[in-house]
């Protein structure tokens, strides 16, 4: 039947699939990053929120989608503020002790 290097392949085939079809959009990562920046802000998470909902789809910072099919990363002056891979975002470097997946 299936060899054991089959195997390992047709399990790697699968993994690739599921991360290409479960990669976060740009929505996704700013919704983090603008969460992130406003919790900083304000320090209190449930004002963060308000205040990114009221935001809308207003552009704040310019943002930079990377998107490498199996993951995704957004950039803000160069500096990472995002990566994203299974559908969740995580702000980046994340806070110790605390975790921001969306």
């Amino acid at each position: 039947m299936f060899g054991f290097g089959r195997l390992v392949l047709l399990l790697l085939i699968v993994a690739c699939a599921v991360l290409l079809v479960t990669n976060p959009g740009y929505e996704a990562h700013k919704q983090v990053v603008y969460t992130a920046a406003a919790t900083d802000a304000v320090q209190s998470t449930v004002l963060a929120k308000i205040a990114v909902d009221l935001l809308g789809k207003t552009e704040v910072v310019a943002l930079v989608y990377n998107n490498y099919y199996l993951g995704s990363t957004t950039t803000l002056n160069g500096e990472i503020k995002s990566v994203g891979a299974f559908s969740r975002v995580w702000k980046w470097p994340a806070a110790e002790g605390k975790s921001t997946a969306k």
